[in-house]
């Protein structure tokens, strides 16, 4: 007899590390986290911000149409945290396709994020303290996908 195991539920619960004047005033639980946008890059025609928001056939196809429509001889593919695998497999689809046509030249970087860690409103009146920010590190990857010079 086999018995089928489910995985058990997990819950995600966020510790913020709060600044030792703010922590004796309020307990961690009353934050709210905000995160903010990464600091946008200089965007040029040939930038691609790869996320995991948007369709990666619809991704790929908007690098495939950037190499095919002969003003652009090389694009970079920019991907930050989860993105990275998915800027990854688009380089690699790119330069698949095109059989060996396309090279690929990758660098890697760290990104500063902001975090705002807000106060939650309730009924003891602590509102009025103001918000924490806090900064963390993530990993950012750029894959300039370009045809070689003929020689």
């Amino acid at each position: 007899m086999t018995e089928q195991c489910s995985p058990a539920p997990k819950s995600l619960t966020l510790q913020a590390t709060i600044p030792e004047g703010v922590a004796s005033e309020m307990d961690p639980v009353e934050f709210t986290l905000r995160k903010r946008l990464p600091r946008k890059l200089p965007k040029r025609r040939n930038d691609v911000y790869v996320n995991m928001k948007t369709d990666f056939r619809a991704q790929l196809a908007r690098c495939q149409k950037l190499l095919d429509s002969g003003g652009q001889r090389e694009i970079c593919v920019h991907g930050l945290g989860l993105a990275i695998n998915r800027a990854i497999n688009i380089a690699l689809q790119l330069q698949a396709c095109s059989q060996g046509a396309l090279q690929l030249a990758a660098n890697t970087s760290t990104v500063e994020l902001v975090d705002d860690l807000e106060p939650e409103d309730d009924e003891a009146g602590l509102g009025g303290a103001e918000p924490v920010t806090r900064t963390r590190n993530n990993s950012a990857i750029h894959i300039k996908v370009f045809y070689p010079d003929p020689q």
